[in-house]
This record gives C-alpha cells, sequence and structure tokens, in this order.
C-alpha cells in the first residue's frame, strides 16, 4: 500500500484540491451550450437546406423553392396561430378548375401543415399551364416557406383527368405577431410559347396584380 506523504510542517495529511467553483462550472456549461447552439445553426445551413433542395430536385421540383431555410427548419411549437384562407384563381381561358380541400385552415406558427388541391381538366384537349402562388399581407413573405407545391412547376393535364396535388408550408416564429390572417392565392395562366423571361415576368405581375406578394420561384423578382 503507497502511503500519503504527509504536510511537513504538522505531520497532517494535505488537503484534497479545491473543487471547481459554481462560477466556473456554469462557464463551461454556457461554453457548451453556445457550442452546441452553432453546431444547430451550421447543421441546418449547411446540411438540411442543400439537402431539402436536393430532395425537391429529385422529386421533379426543378425550379427552387422559396426561403429553403424557412422550408427546411424544423417544427417549432410557439402556441401562435394564424387563420389562413387559401383562394383559386384561373386566367386566359384555361378550362382548368381547381380548389382547395380546406378553404381555410387554422395554423401554429413554426409548424408545418398541409392542404389538398383538386384539378380538372374539363376540356377535350391537352392543356399546358403556369401556377403562380402569392401570400398577403406582403410583409410576411420572408417569413413564409412553401415546402411541397405544384406551383414550383409548370403542369400539364391530359383531357378530362383530373389530380390531387399537396401543398405544405410554415410560417417562421419570427413572422409580426400581430398578424393573425394570411391569404394564399393561387392562380393559373397559359405558357406563351415563344415568350421571353421578361414579357413573362411581365405578364405574370399584371395579371395578378392586387393579389399578394409574388412567392413562386421563378417569378419573385416580378414583383420587384
Amino acid at each position: 500500500m503507497q502511503l500519503q506523504p504527509l504536510n511537513p510542517q504538522d505531520g497532517t495529511p494535505p488537503l484534497p484540491p479545491p473543487a471547481p467553483s459554481t462560477a466556473a462550472r456554469n462557464q463551461r456549461m454556457l461554453l457548451v451550450l453556445l457550442g452546441v447552439a452553432v453546431a444547430v445553426v451550421v447543421l441546418t445551413m449547411v446540411v438540411l437546406v442543400p439537402l431539402y433542395n436536393l430532395l425537391c430536385r429529385q422529386a421533379g421540383i426543378q425550379m427552387r423553392p422559396n426561403n429553403a431555410e424557412v422550408a427546411a427548419a424544423g417544427a417549432a411549437r410557439t402556441g401562435r396561430f394564424v387563420e389562413v384562407f387559401f383562394e383559386s384563381r384561373v386566367f386566359d381561358g384555361l378550362q382548368i378548375t381547381f380548389w382547395a380541400d380546406q378553404p381555410s385552415q387554422r395554423v401554429e406558427v413554426g409548424v408545418s401543415t398541409r392542404n389538398i388541391y383538386h384539378f380538372r381538366n374539363q376540356s377535350d384537349q391537352t392543356v399546358h399551364f403556369r401556377p403562380i402562388h402569392q401570400v398577403s399581407p406582403g410583409n410576411i413573405g420572408q417569413h413564409f416557406g412553401m415546402q411541397v407545391c405544384f406551383c414550383f412547376n409548370d403542369q400539364t393535364m391530359e383531357p378530362g383527368a383530373t389530380a390531387d396535388f399537396p401543398v405544405e408550408y410554415r410560417f417562421d416564429p419570427a413572422m409580426d405577431e400581430r398578424i393573425n390572417d394570411v391569404t394564399i392565392c393561387y392562380s393559373l395562366l397559359s405558357i406563351v410559347a415563344g415568350e421571353t423571361k421578361e414579357q413573362s415576368e411581365a405578364r405574370v405581375k399584371a395579371t395578378t396584380f392586387g393579389q399578394g406578394r409574388i412567392m413562386t420561384p421563378a417569378f419573385r423578382d416580378a414583383d420587384k
């Protein structure tokens, strides 16, 4: 057995080293928590957002969804609710009818919500069309993330065909707390052969004027 050396002054065993102070322990814990927070942010920006965009492309969504950071973020329970109203409009004589399964939804801010849109081609012709989606009030655009939507791509429907398209969306918790009602408006426009991007943007802006901020990824610049 190894003998413990005695204190040369009084012959007693030496005292054990002092335990770390509470302040030091708290400081270390704070550093650990800060490290975890930074890691979560890095994971979201570096891994989850690119992965989300990759999944969209694999699913056939060629356009980058609006606000991918908001769309890809995980659920954040806030206890705040807003009423969301869905509007449907058809232009250019398109023989398409479509409507939301739920015309309105009470949704929690920070949590993803799903609705279904039902489509019917009432003509005997194949119809090609371009969906445009808008939100109002327009100042929530930066806090609105559309996760799944038929509006990310141009669409084609065969004669007499029907289709069901899901939409999934969320509102970022940073959204203005004074907002209680939100309208999501979908407009269907014809596709004009040979139309330039600038001409298409001008037509979209003129047709959908007054219906809220344009959020369809390829046409967000038309709203500026």
